[in-house]
């Protein structure tokens, strides 16, 4: 039986942080109004249309692609997983509190 690897909580923590991290820059970069990435001119673009809230198309795009990549036969871990999922939370969450105007 396999057990958690030694130092899998230490490097699970450092992803989150580093999820975090990662969701809060590109909240002030949508905020700064000094350019989007190309992947979250995307999630703008689907979510102006839509009506959606950046951070959930974020997660939907990402679930989306993630179900492509899995039906054509590569794996992919729990940092994929929680980055699919907890960017675009983290972003819904940032913008939701106004942290930066």
């Amino acid at each position: 039986m396999r057990g958690i690897p030694q130092g899998y909580g230490r490097r699970l923590a450092y992803l989150i942080i580093g999820l975090v991290i990662f969701s809060f820059g590109i909240v002030l970069t949508l905020q700064a109004h000094i350019g989007y990435s190309p992947w979250d001119i995307l999630h703008s673009g689907i979510s102006l249309t839509s009506g959606i809230s950046i951070g959930l198309v974020s997660t939907i795009v990402g679930v989306l692609i993630g179900s492509v990549v899995w039906f054509s036969g590569e794996e992919f871990g729990i940092g994929s997983i929680l980055n699919m999922v907890m960017v675009g939370l983290l972003m819904d969450l940032f913008l939701a509190t106004n942290l930066i105007p």
